[in-house]
């Protein structure tokens, strides 16, 4: 698996500032910056992917650190993983007959052997696969003190999985010198108004420069879009954080928050995994069932991830991933949710409308490219 290698950082308090940042809600003055409204030249893109050595070239690995986000999350137990959590307790992939019968397509004593590739068959692209994640569902055990037992109390970056983010790169707009970066992080659980196993999130920063993507530094943050439930949104301003390189340019990025519904019944969960640029209360962001759709408060932050806590993995084209080539990310290529089926224990409304399905994964994501 490739990994962008992590700099060490240069301000020793630097990490503990940034925490603190986290007890104000929105932040302070230190280090803060604001970006004002895009220019208009997001309209009507044309994206395409990167040529493979774009893909592979050092490039692309020093704009995904320069702008890699943070992350103030509402739920303090919980930070977006690599998906290996998600097998960690011996799952198999598996897929459902229609009789709902589970048929086990790869054993879970193989998906635990890193660096073994899983060739995905043609037939199976034509059918769904599921993992089930540690704890929830049918178990006696909540995703919640599931996560504790694997992770302990140790800091984030101290845990057996670290604080991850995805990464890839694409042309929004090859013509006009637009570079997306996407960030996309994977939380093993979204126990929210409606509840659901491997929840998929992510955020674009949009860079303008040359039509090549040979030198890093003739690239500048152009804008950023923000994806929460079934939205994306490109605000006028974000919060950004500045670093010691002066090219370095991380947005804060907001995650998750209380629910409501109608104002009427306030969910006492708070572990939705959407992306917001700033706290405040979000009306009917919760789905694009408008009659339905509850509303997302996002207050006061339990805990802050510096970029530089970040183990940074590069996600290819997945028809580059092979048993020779970034063979830990077989994943990318199968139609995988990183989630049981059904949620049982969800409102029947909303396991009606399939709201407690897990949602696909980045290459097979409708955001891909």
């Amino acid at each position: 698996m490739k990994q962008i290698p992590t700099p060490t950082p240069s301000r020793p308090n630097r990490r503990n500032v940034l925490r603190a940042l986290a007890g104000v809600g929105i932040g302070s003055q230190f280090d803060v910056r604001r970006k004002h409204e895009a220019e208009g030249l997001l309209q009507h893109p044309q994206p395409s992917p990167l040529h493979a050595a774009e893909e592979q070239g050092e490039a692309l690995q020093t704009l995904a650190r320069r702008h890699a986000p943070a992350l103030a999350l509402s739920n303090e137990h919980m930070w977006p993983v690599d998906v290996a959590y998600t097998w960690h307790d011996g799952s198999d992939v598996y897929v459902e007959t229609e009789t709902s019968v589970r048929r086990v397509v790869i054993p879970h004593e193989k998906l635990k052997q890193r660096g073994q590739f899983h060739a995905c068959p043609q037939q199976a692209l034509k059918q769904a696969h599921f993992i089930d994640a540690p704890g929830g569902g049918l178990s006696d055990e909540s995703w919640c003190e599931a996560w504790q037992r694997i992770q302990g109390h140790a800091a984030p970056g101290d845990a057996p999985y670290p604080p991850t983010q995805y990464v890839h790169g694409f042309w929004f707009d090859r013509s006009r010198g637009l570079l997306a970066i996407q960030y996309w992080f994977y939380y093993p659980y979204n126990d929210w108004v409606n509840r659901h196993e491997g929840d998929w999130e992510h955020v674009t920063v949009v860079l303008r420069g040359p039509k090549t993507l040979a030198n890093a530094d003739a690239f500048v943050r152009h804008s950023q879009m923000f994806y929460f439930h079934d939205w994306a949104h490109e605000p006028a301003q974000t919060i950004n954080l500045g670093g010691e390189d002066p090219a370095e340019d991380h947005t804060v990025v907001f995650v998750g928050g209380r629910g409501d519904l109608w104002k009427l019944w306030r969910c006492g969960r708070q572990q939705s995994g959407g992306s917001y640029p700033s706290p405040g209360h979000y009306s009917r962001a919760g789905s694009a069932y408008q009659w339905l759709a509850p509303s997302e408060r996002i207050a006061q932050p339990q805990r802050f991830i510096a970029p530089e806590e970040f183990r940074l993995v590069t996600l290819p084209e997945p028809q580059r991933v092979s048993a020779s080539h970034r063979p830990d990310l077989w994943w990318l290529h199968w139609p995988l949710y990183f989630g049981q089926r059904r949620m049982h224990s969800n409102f029947p409304l909303l396991s009606a409308l399939g709201l407690d399905h897990p949602p696909r994964h980045p290459g097979h994501h409708r955001d891909w490219n």
